[in-house]
């Protein structure tokens, strides 16, 4: 009997699922801009090459007059700073999260890493 509840107890606490990490979203640049959402990995690498392509240095925002035709279709959305989110999948570059708060909440995808604030 005792074998059995400790089997049983082992299962609960390795099969019990994971609490998501609940997180800020922010580029630390003020309330007026925001941090991009891209769709999956793979916008999230093109969007990045178009911006360093297309950007001047001078002006590294992303505000949403700023963001081209080309870069929207890579996008889930633009969640405004300060949006709340969990993440779903980690990584250690861009992980996925959904956004819980705000005119964003329910959008989905990868955000980079130092855009998120615990």
């Amino acid at each position: 009997m005792k074998r059995i509840a400790a089997t049983l107890l082992l299962v609960m606490l390795f099969a019990w699922p994971a609490r998501a990490q609940e997180v800020t979203l922010d580029n630390g640049t003020g309330p007026s801009n925001f941090v991009p959402v891209w769709k999956d990995r793979s916008s999230l690498d093109t969007g990045l090459t178009i911006i360093k392509n297309t950007q001047t240095p001078s002006d590294p925002q992303i505000t949403q007059e700023s963001v081209t035709t080309e870069i929207k279709q890579l996008l889930a959305c633009l969640a405004r700073n300060g949006t709340q989110a969990v993440v779903l999948e980690k990584d250690n570059f861009s992980p996925v999260v959904a956004i819980t708060s705000g005119e964003s909440a329910g959008c989905r995808g990868n955000v980079l890493l130092p855009f998120i604030r615990k």
